[in-house]
């Protein structure tokens, strides 16, 4: 039944520093015996071999690990050399090359807590956005530090010229305003282009960038996956405000570490900012709620780019003092407006 059994996905991130590719990583399922398999593009070209899945220990992840051909063939060439043979060292200089992506990762540190990670975004030449819930920790605690990773040999320590602002404790969102000098490191950076998240209609094609399950120093680059609009919600954020997008669901994947990411439409234009995934109950047959939960990646919680730009103008450049409609709040908590009914007992 399974021989040359096939399956597709999306390349999710390229494995590289400087002079070699090591591999990918991919959203097609890993499943039984599949190590050794040989993974080709869409326009046929072979990509390399199979070698596993990456998942983390809570069981958050699964991606499918590409060995790519390039590294395979260079392990293979590798020859020892005679024990009599002096083997000269070169001093090989790592790579400086900087990340120019808009969506950039921010790690938090602590001697207690050891150190995590979130994603987020330039919004404008003085402003990153990402969630409340990813610099919550380093804004109510000196022990906690907060840097924006350029590559391996450069970041970017937040301190405290820089200011952080929580539009609402009811929206998991946070805006970064970053000190003179900050700016100016971040300068060969172009924000990200803002698109609007109004004109998409439910299918569209989206991507999320963000740094989820990993973060290679060495060569840093988002996690990308593509999906589709799975539902979007309209709402007055304000009182006297019109409706705006205030909620959007996306299929495109996104992991721990994601949070605080880009969503962008096919044009690469920035139409949200990534809060979570779903975890959800997992389905009862008579109805009973069930007390394990499991998390959906292909789930992604968004807020949309007009909602960010609504609080923007609002917390940051008004300074006004109106408060988040109770029904923004609601939708966000994720609030059940009904309770199921079961009338009979399933029948299988």
């Amino acid at each position: 039944m399974f021989a040359d059994f096939s399956s597709s996905g999306h390349i999710n991130c390229v494995l590289k520093d400087s002079s070699t590719c090591y591999g990918y990583l991919s959203d097609i399922k890993y499943l039984e015996n599949m190590c050794g398999a040989i993974a080709n593009s869409n326009t046929g070209k072979s990509l390399g071999l199979v070698l596993g899945n990456l998942r983390k220990l809570n069981g958050d992840g699964d991606l499918l690990v590409i060995c790519s051909w390039s590294w395979l063939w260079e392990q293979l060439m590798y020859t020892k050399k005679p024990e009599s043979a002096v083997v000269q060292k070169q001093a090989v200089n790592q790579s400086r090359i900087l990340n120019n992506s808009p969506v950039l990762p921010i790690v938090l540190s602590s001697q207690d807590l050891g150190t995590s990670w979130g994603s987020c975004v330039l919004f404008n030449e003085r402003t990153l956005v990402t969630n409340q819930h990813v610099v919550a920790s380093f804004s109510s605690s000196k022990e906690i530090s907060a840097s924006i990773l350029l590559n391996a040999e450069k970041s970017i320590a937040l301190g405290p010229d820089d200011q952080i602002i929580f539009p609402s404790e009811g929206l998991d969102l946070a805006f970064i305003l970053l000190s003179p000098s900050h700016q100016m490191e971040l300068a060969y950076i172009l924000p990200a282009n803002l698109g609007l998240s109004d004109h998409l209609k439910q299918g569209n094609v989206v991507r999320t960038a963000g740094y989820g399950l990993l973060l290679n120093e060495n060569g840093l680059t988002p996690l990308i996956s593509e999906g589709h609009i799975s539902s979007k919600v309209s709402l007055r954020p304000f009182l006297q405000s019109e409706p705006i997008p205030c909620m959007i669901i996306a299929s495109a994947r996104c992991w721990n570490g994601s949070s605080g990411g880009g969503l962008f439409n096919s044009k690469k234009e920035l139409v949200g900012i990534i809060c979570s995934n779903a975890q959800v109950y997992v389905p009862s047959i008579h109805g009973n709620q069930s007390p394990k939960t499991e998390k959906v990646p292909s789930f992604a919680l968004c807020i949309p780019i007009e909602l960010v730009i609504e609080c923007y103008q609002r917390k940051v450049l008004g300074r006004d003092h109106s408060v988040l409609s109770k029904e923004v709040e609601q939708i966000w908590k994720l609030d059940v407006p009904h309770k199921d009914i079961f009338e009979r007992n399933a029948k299988l």
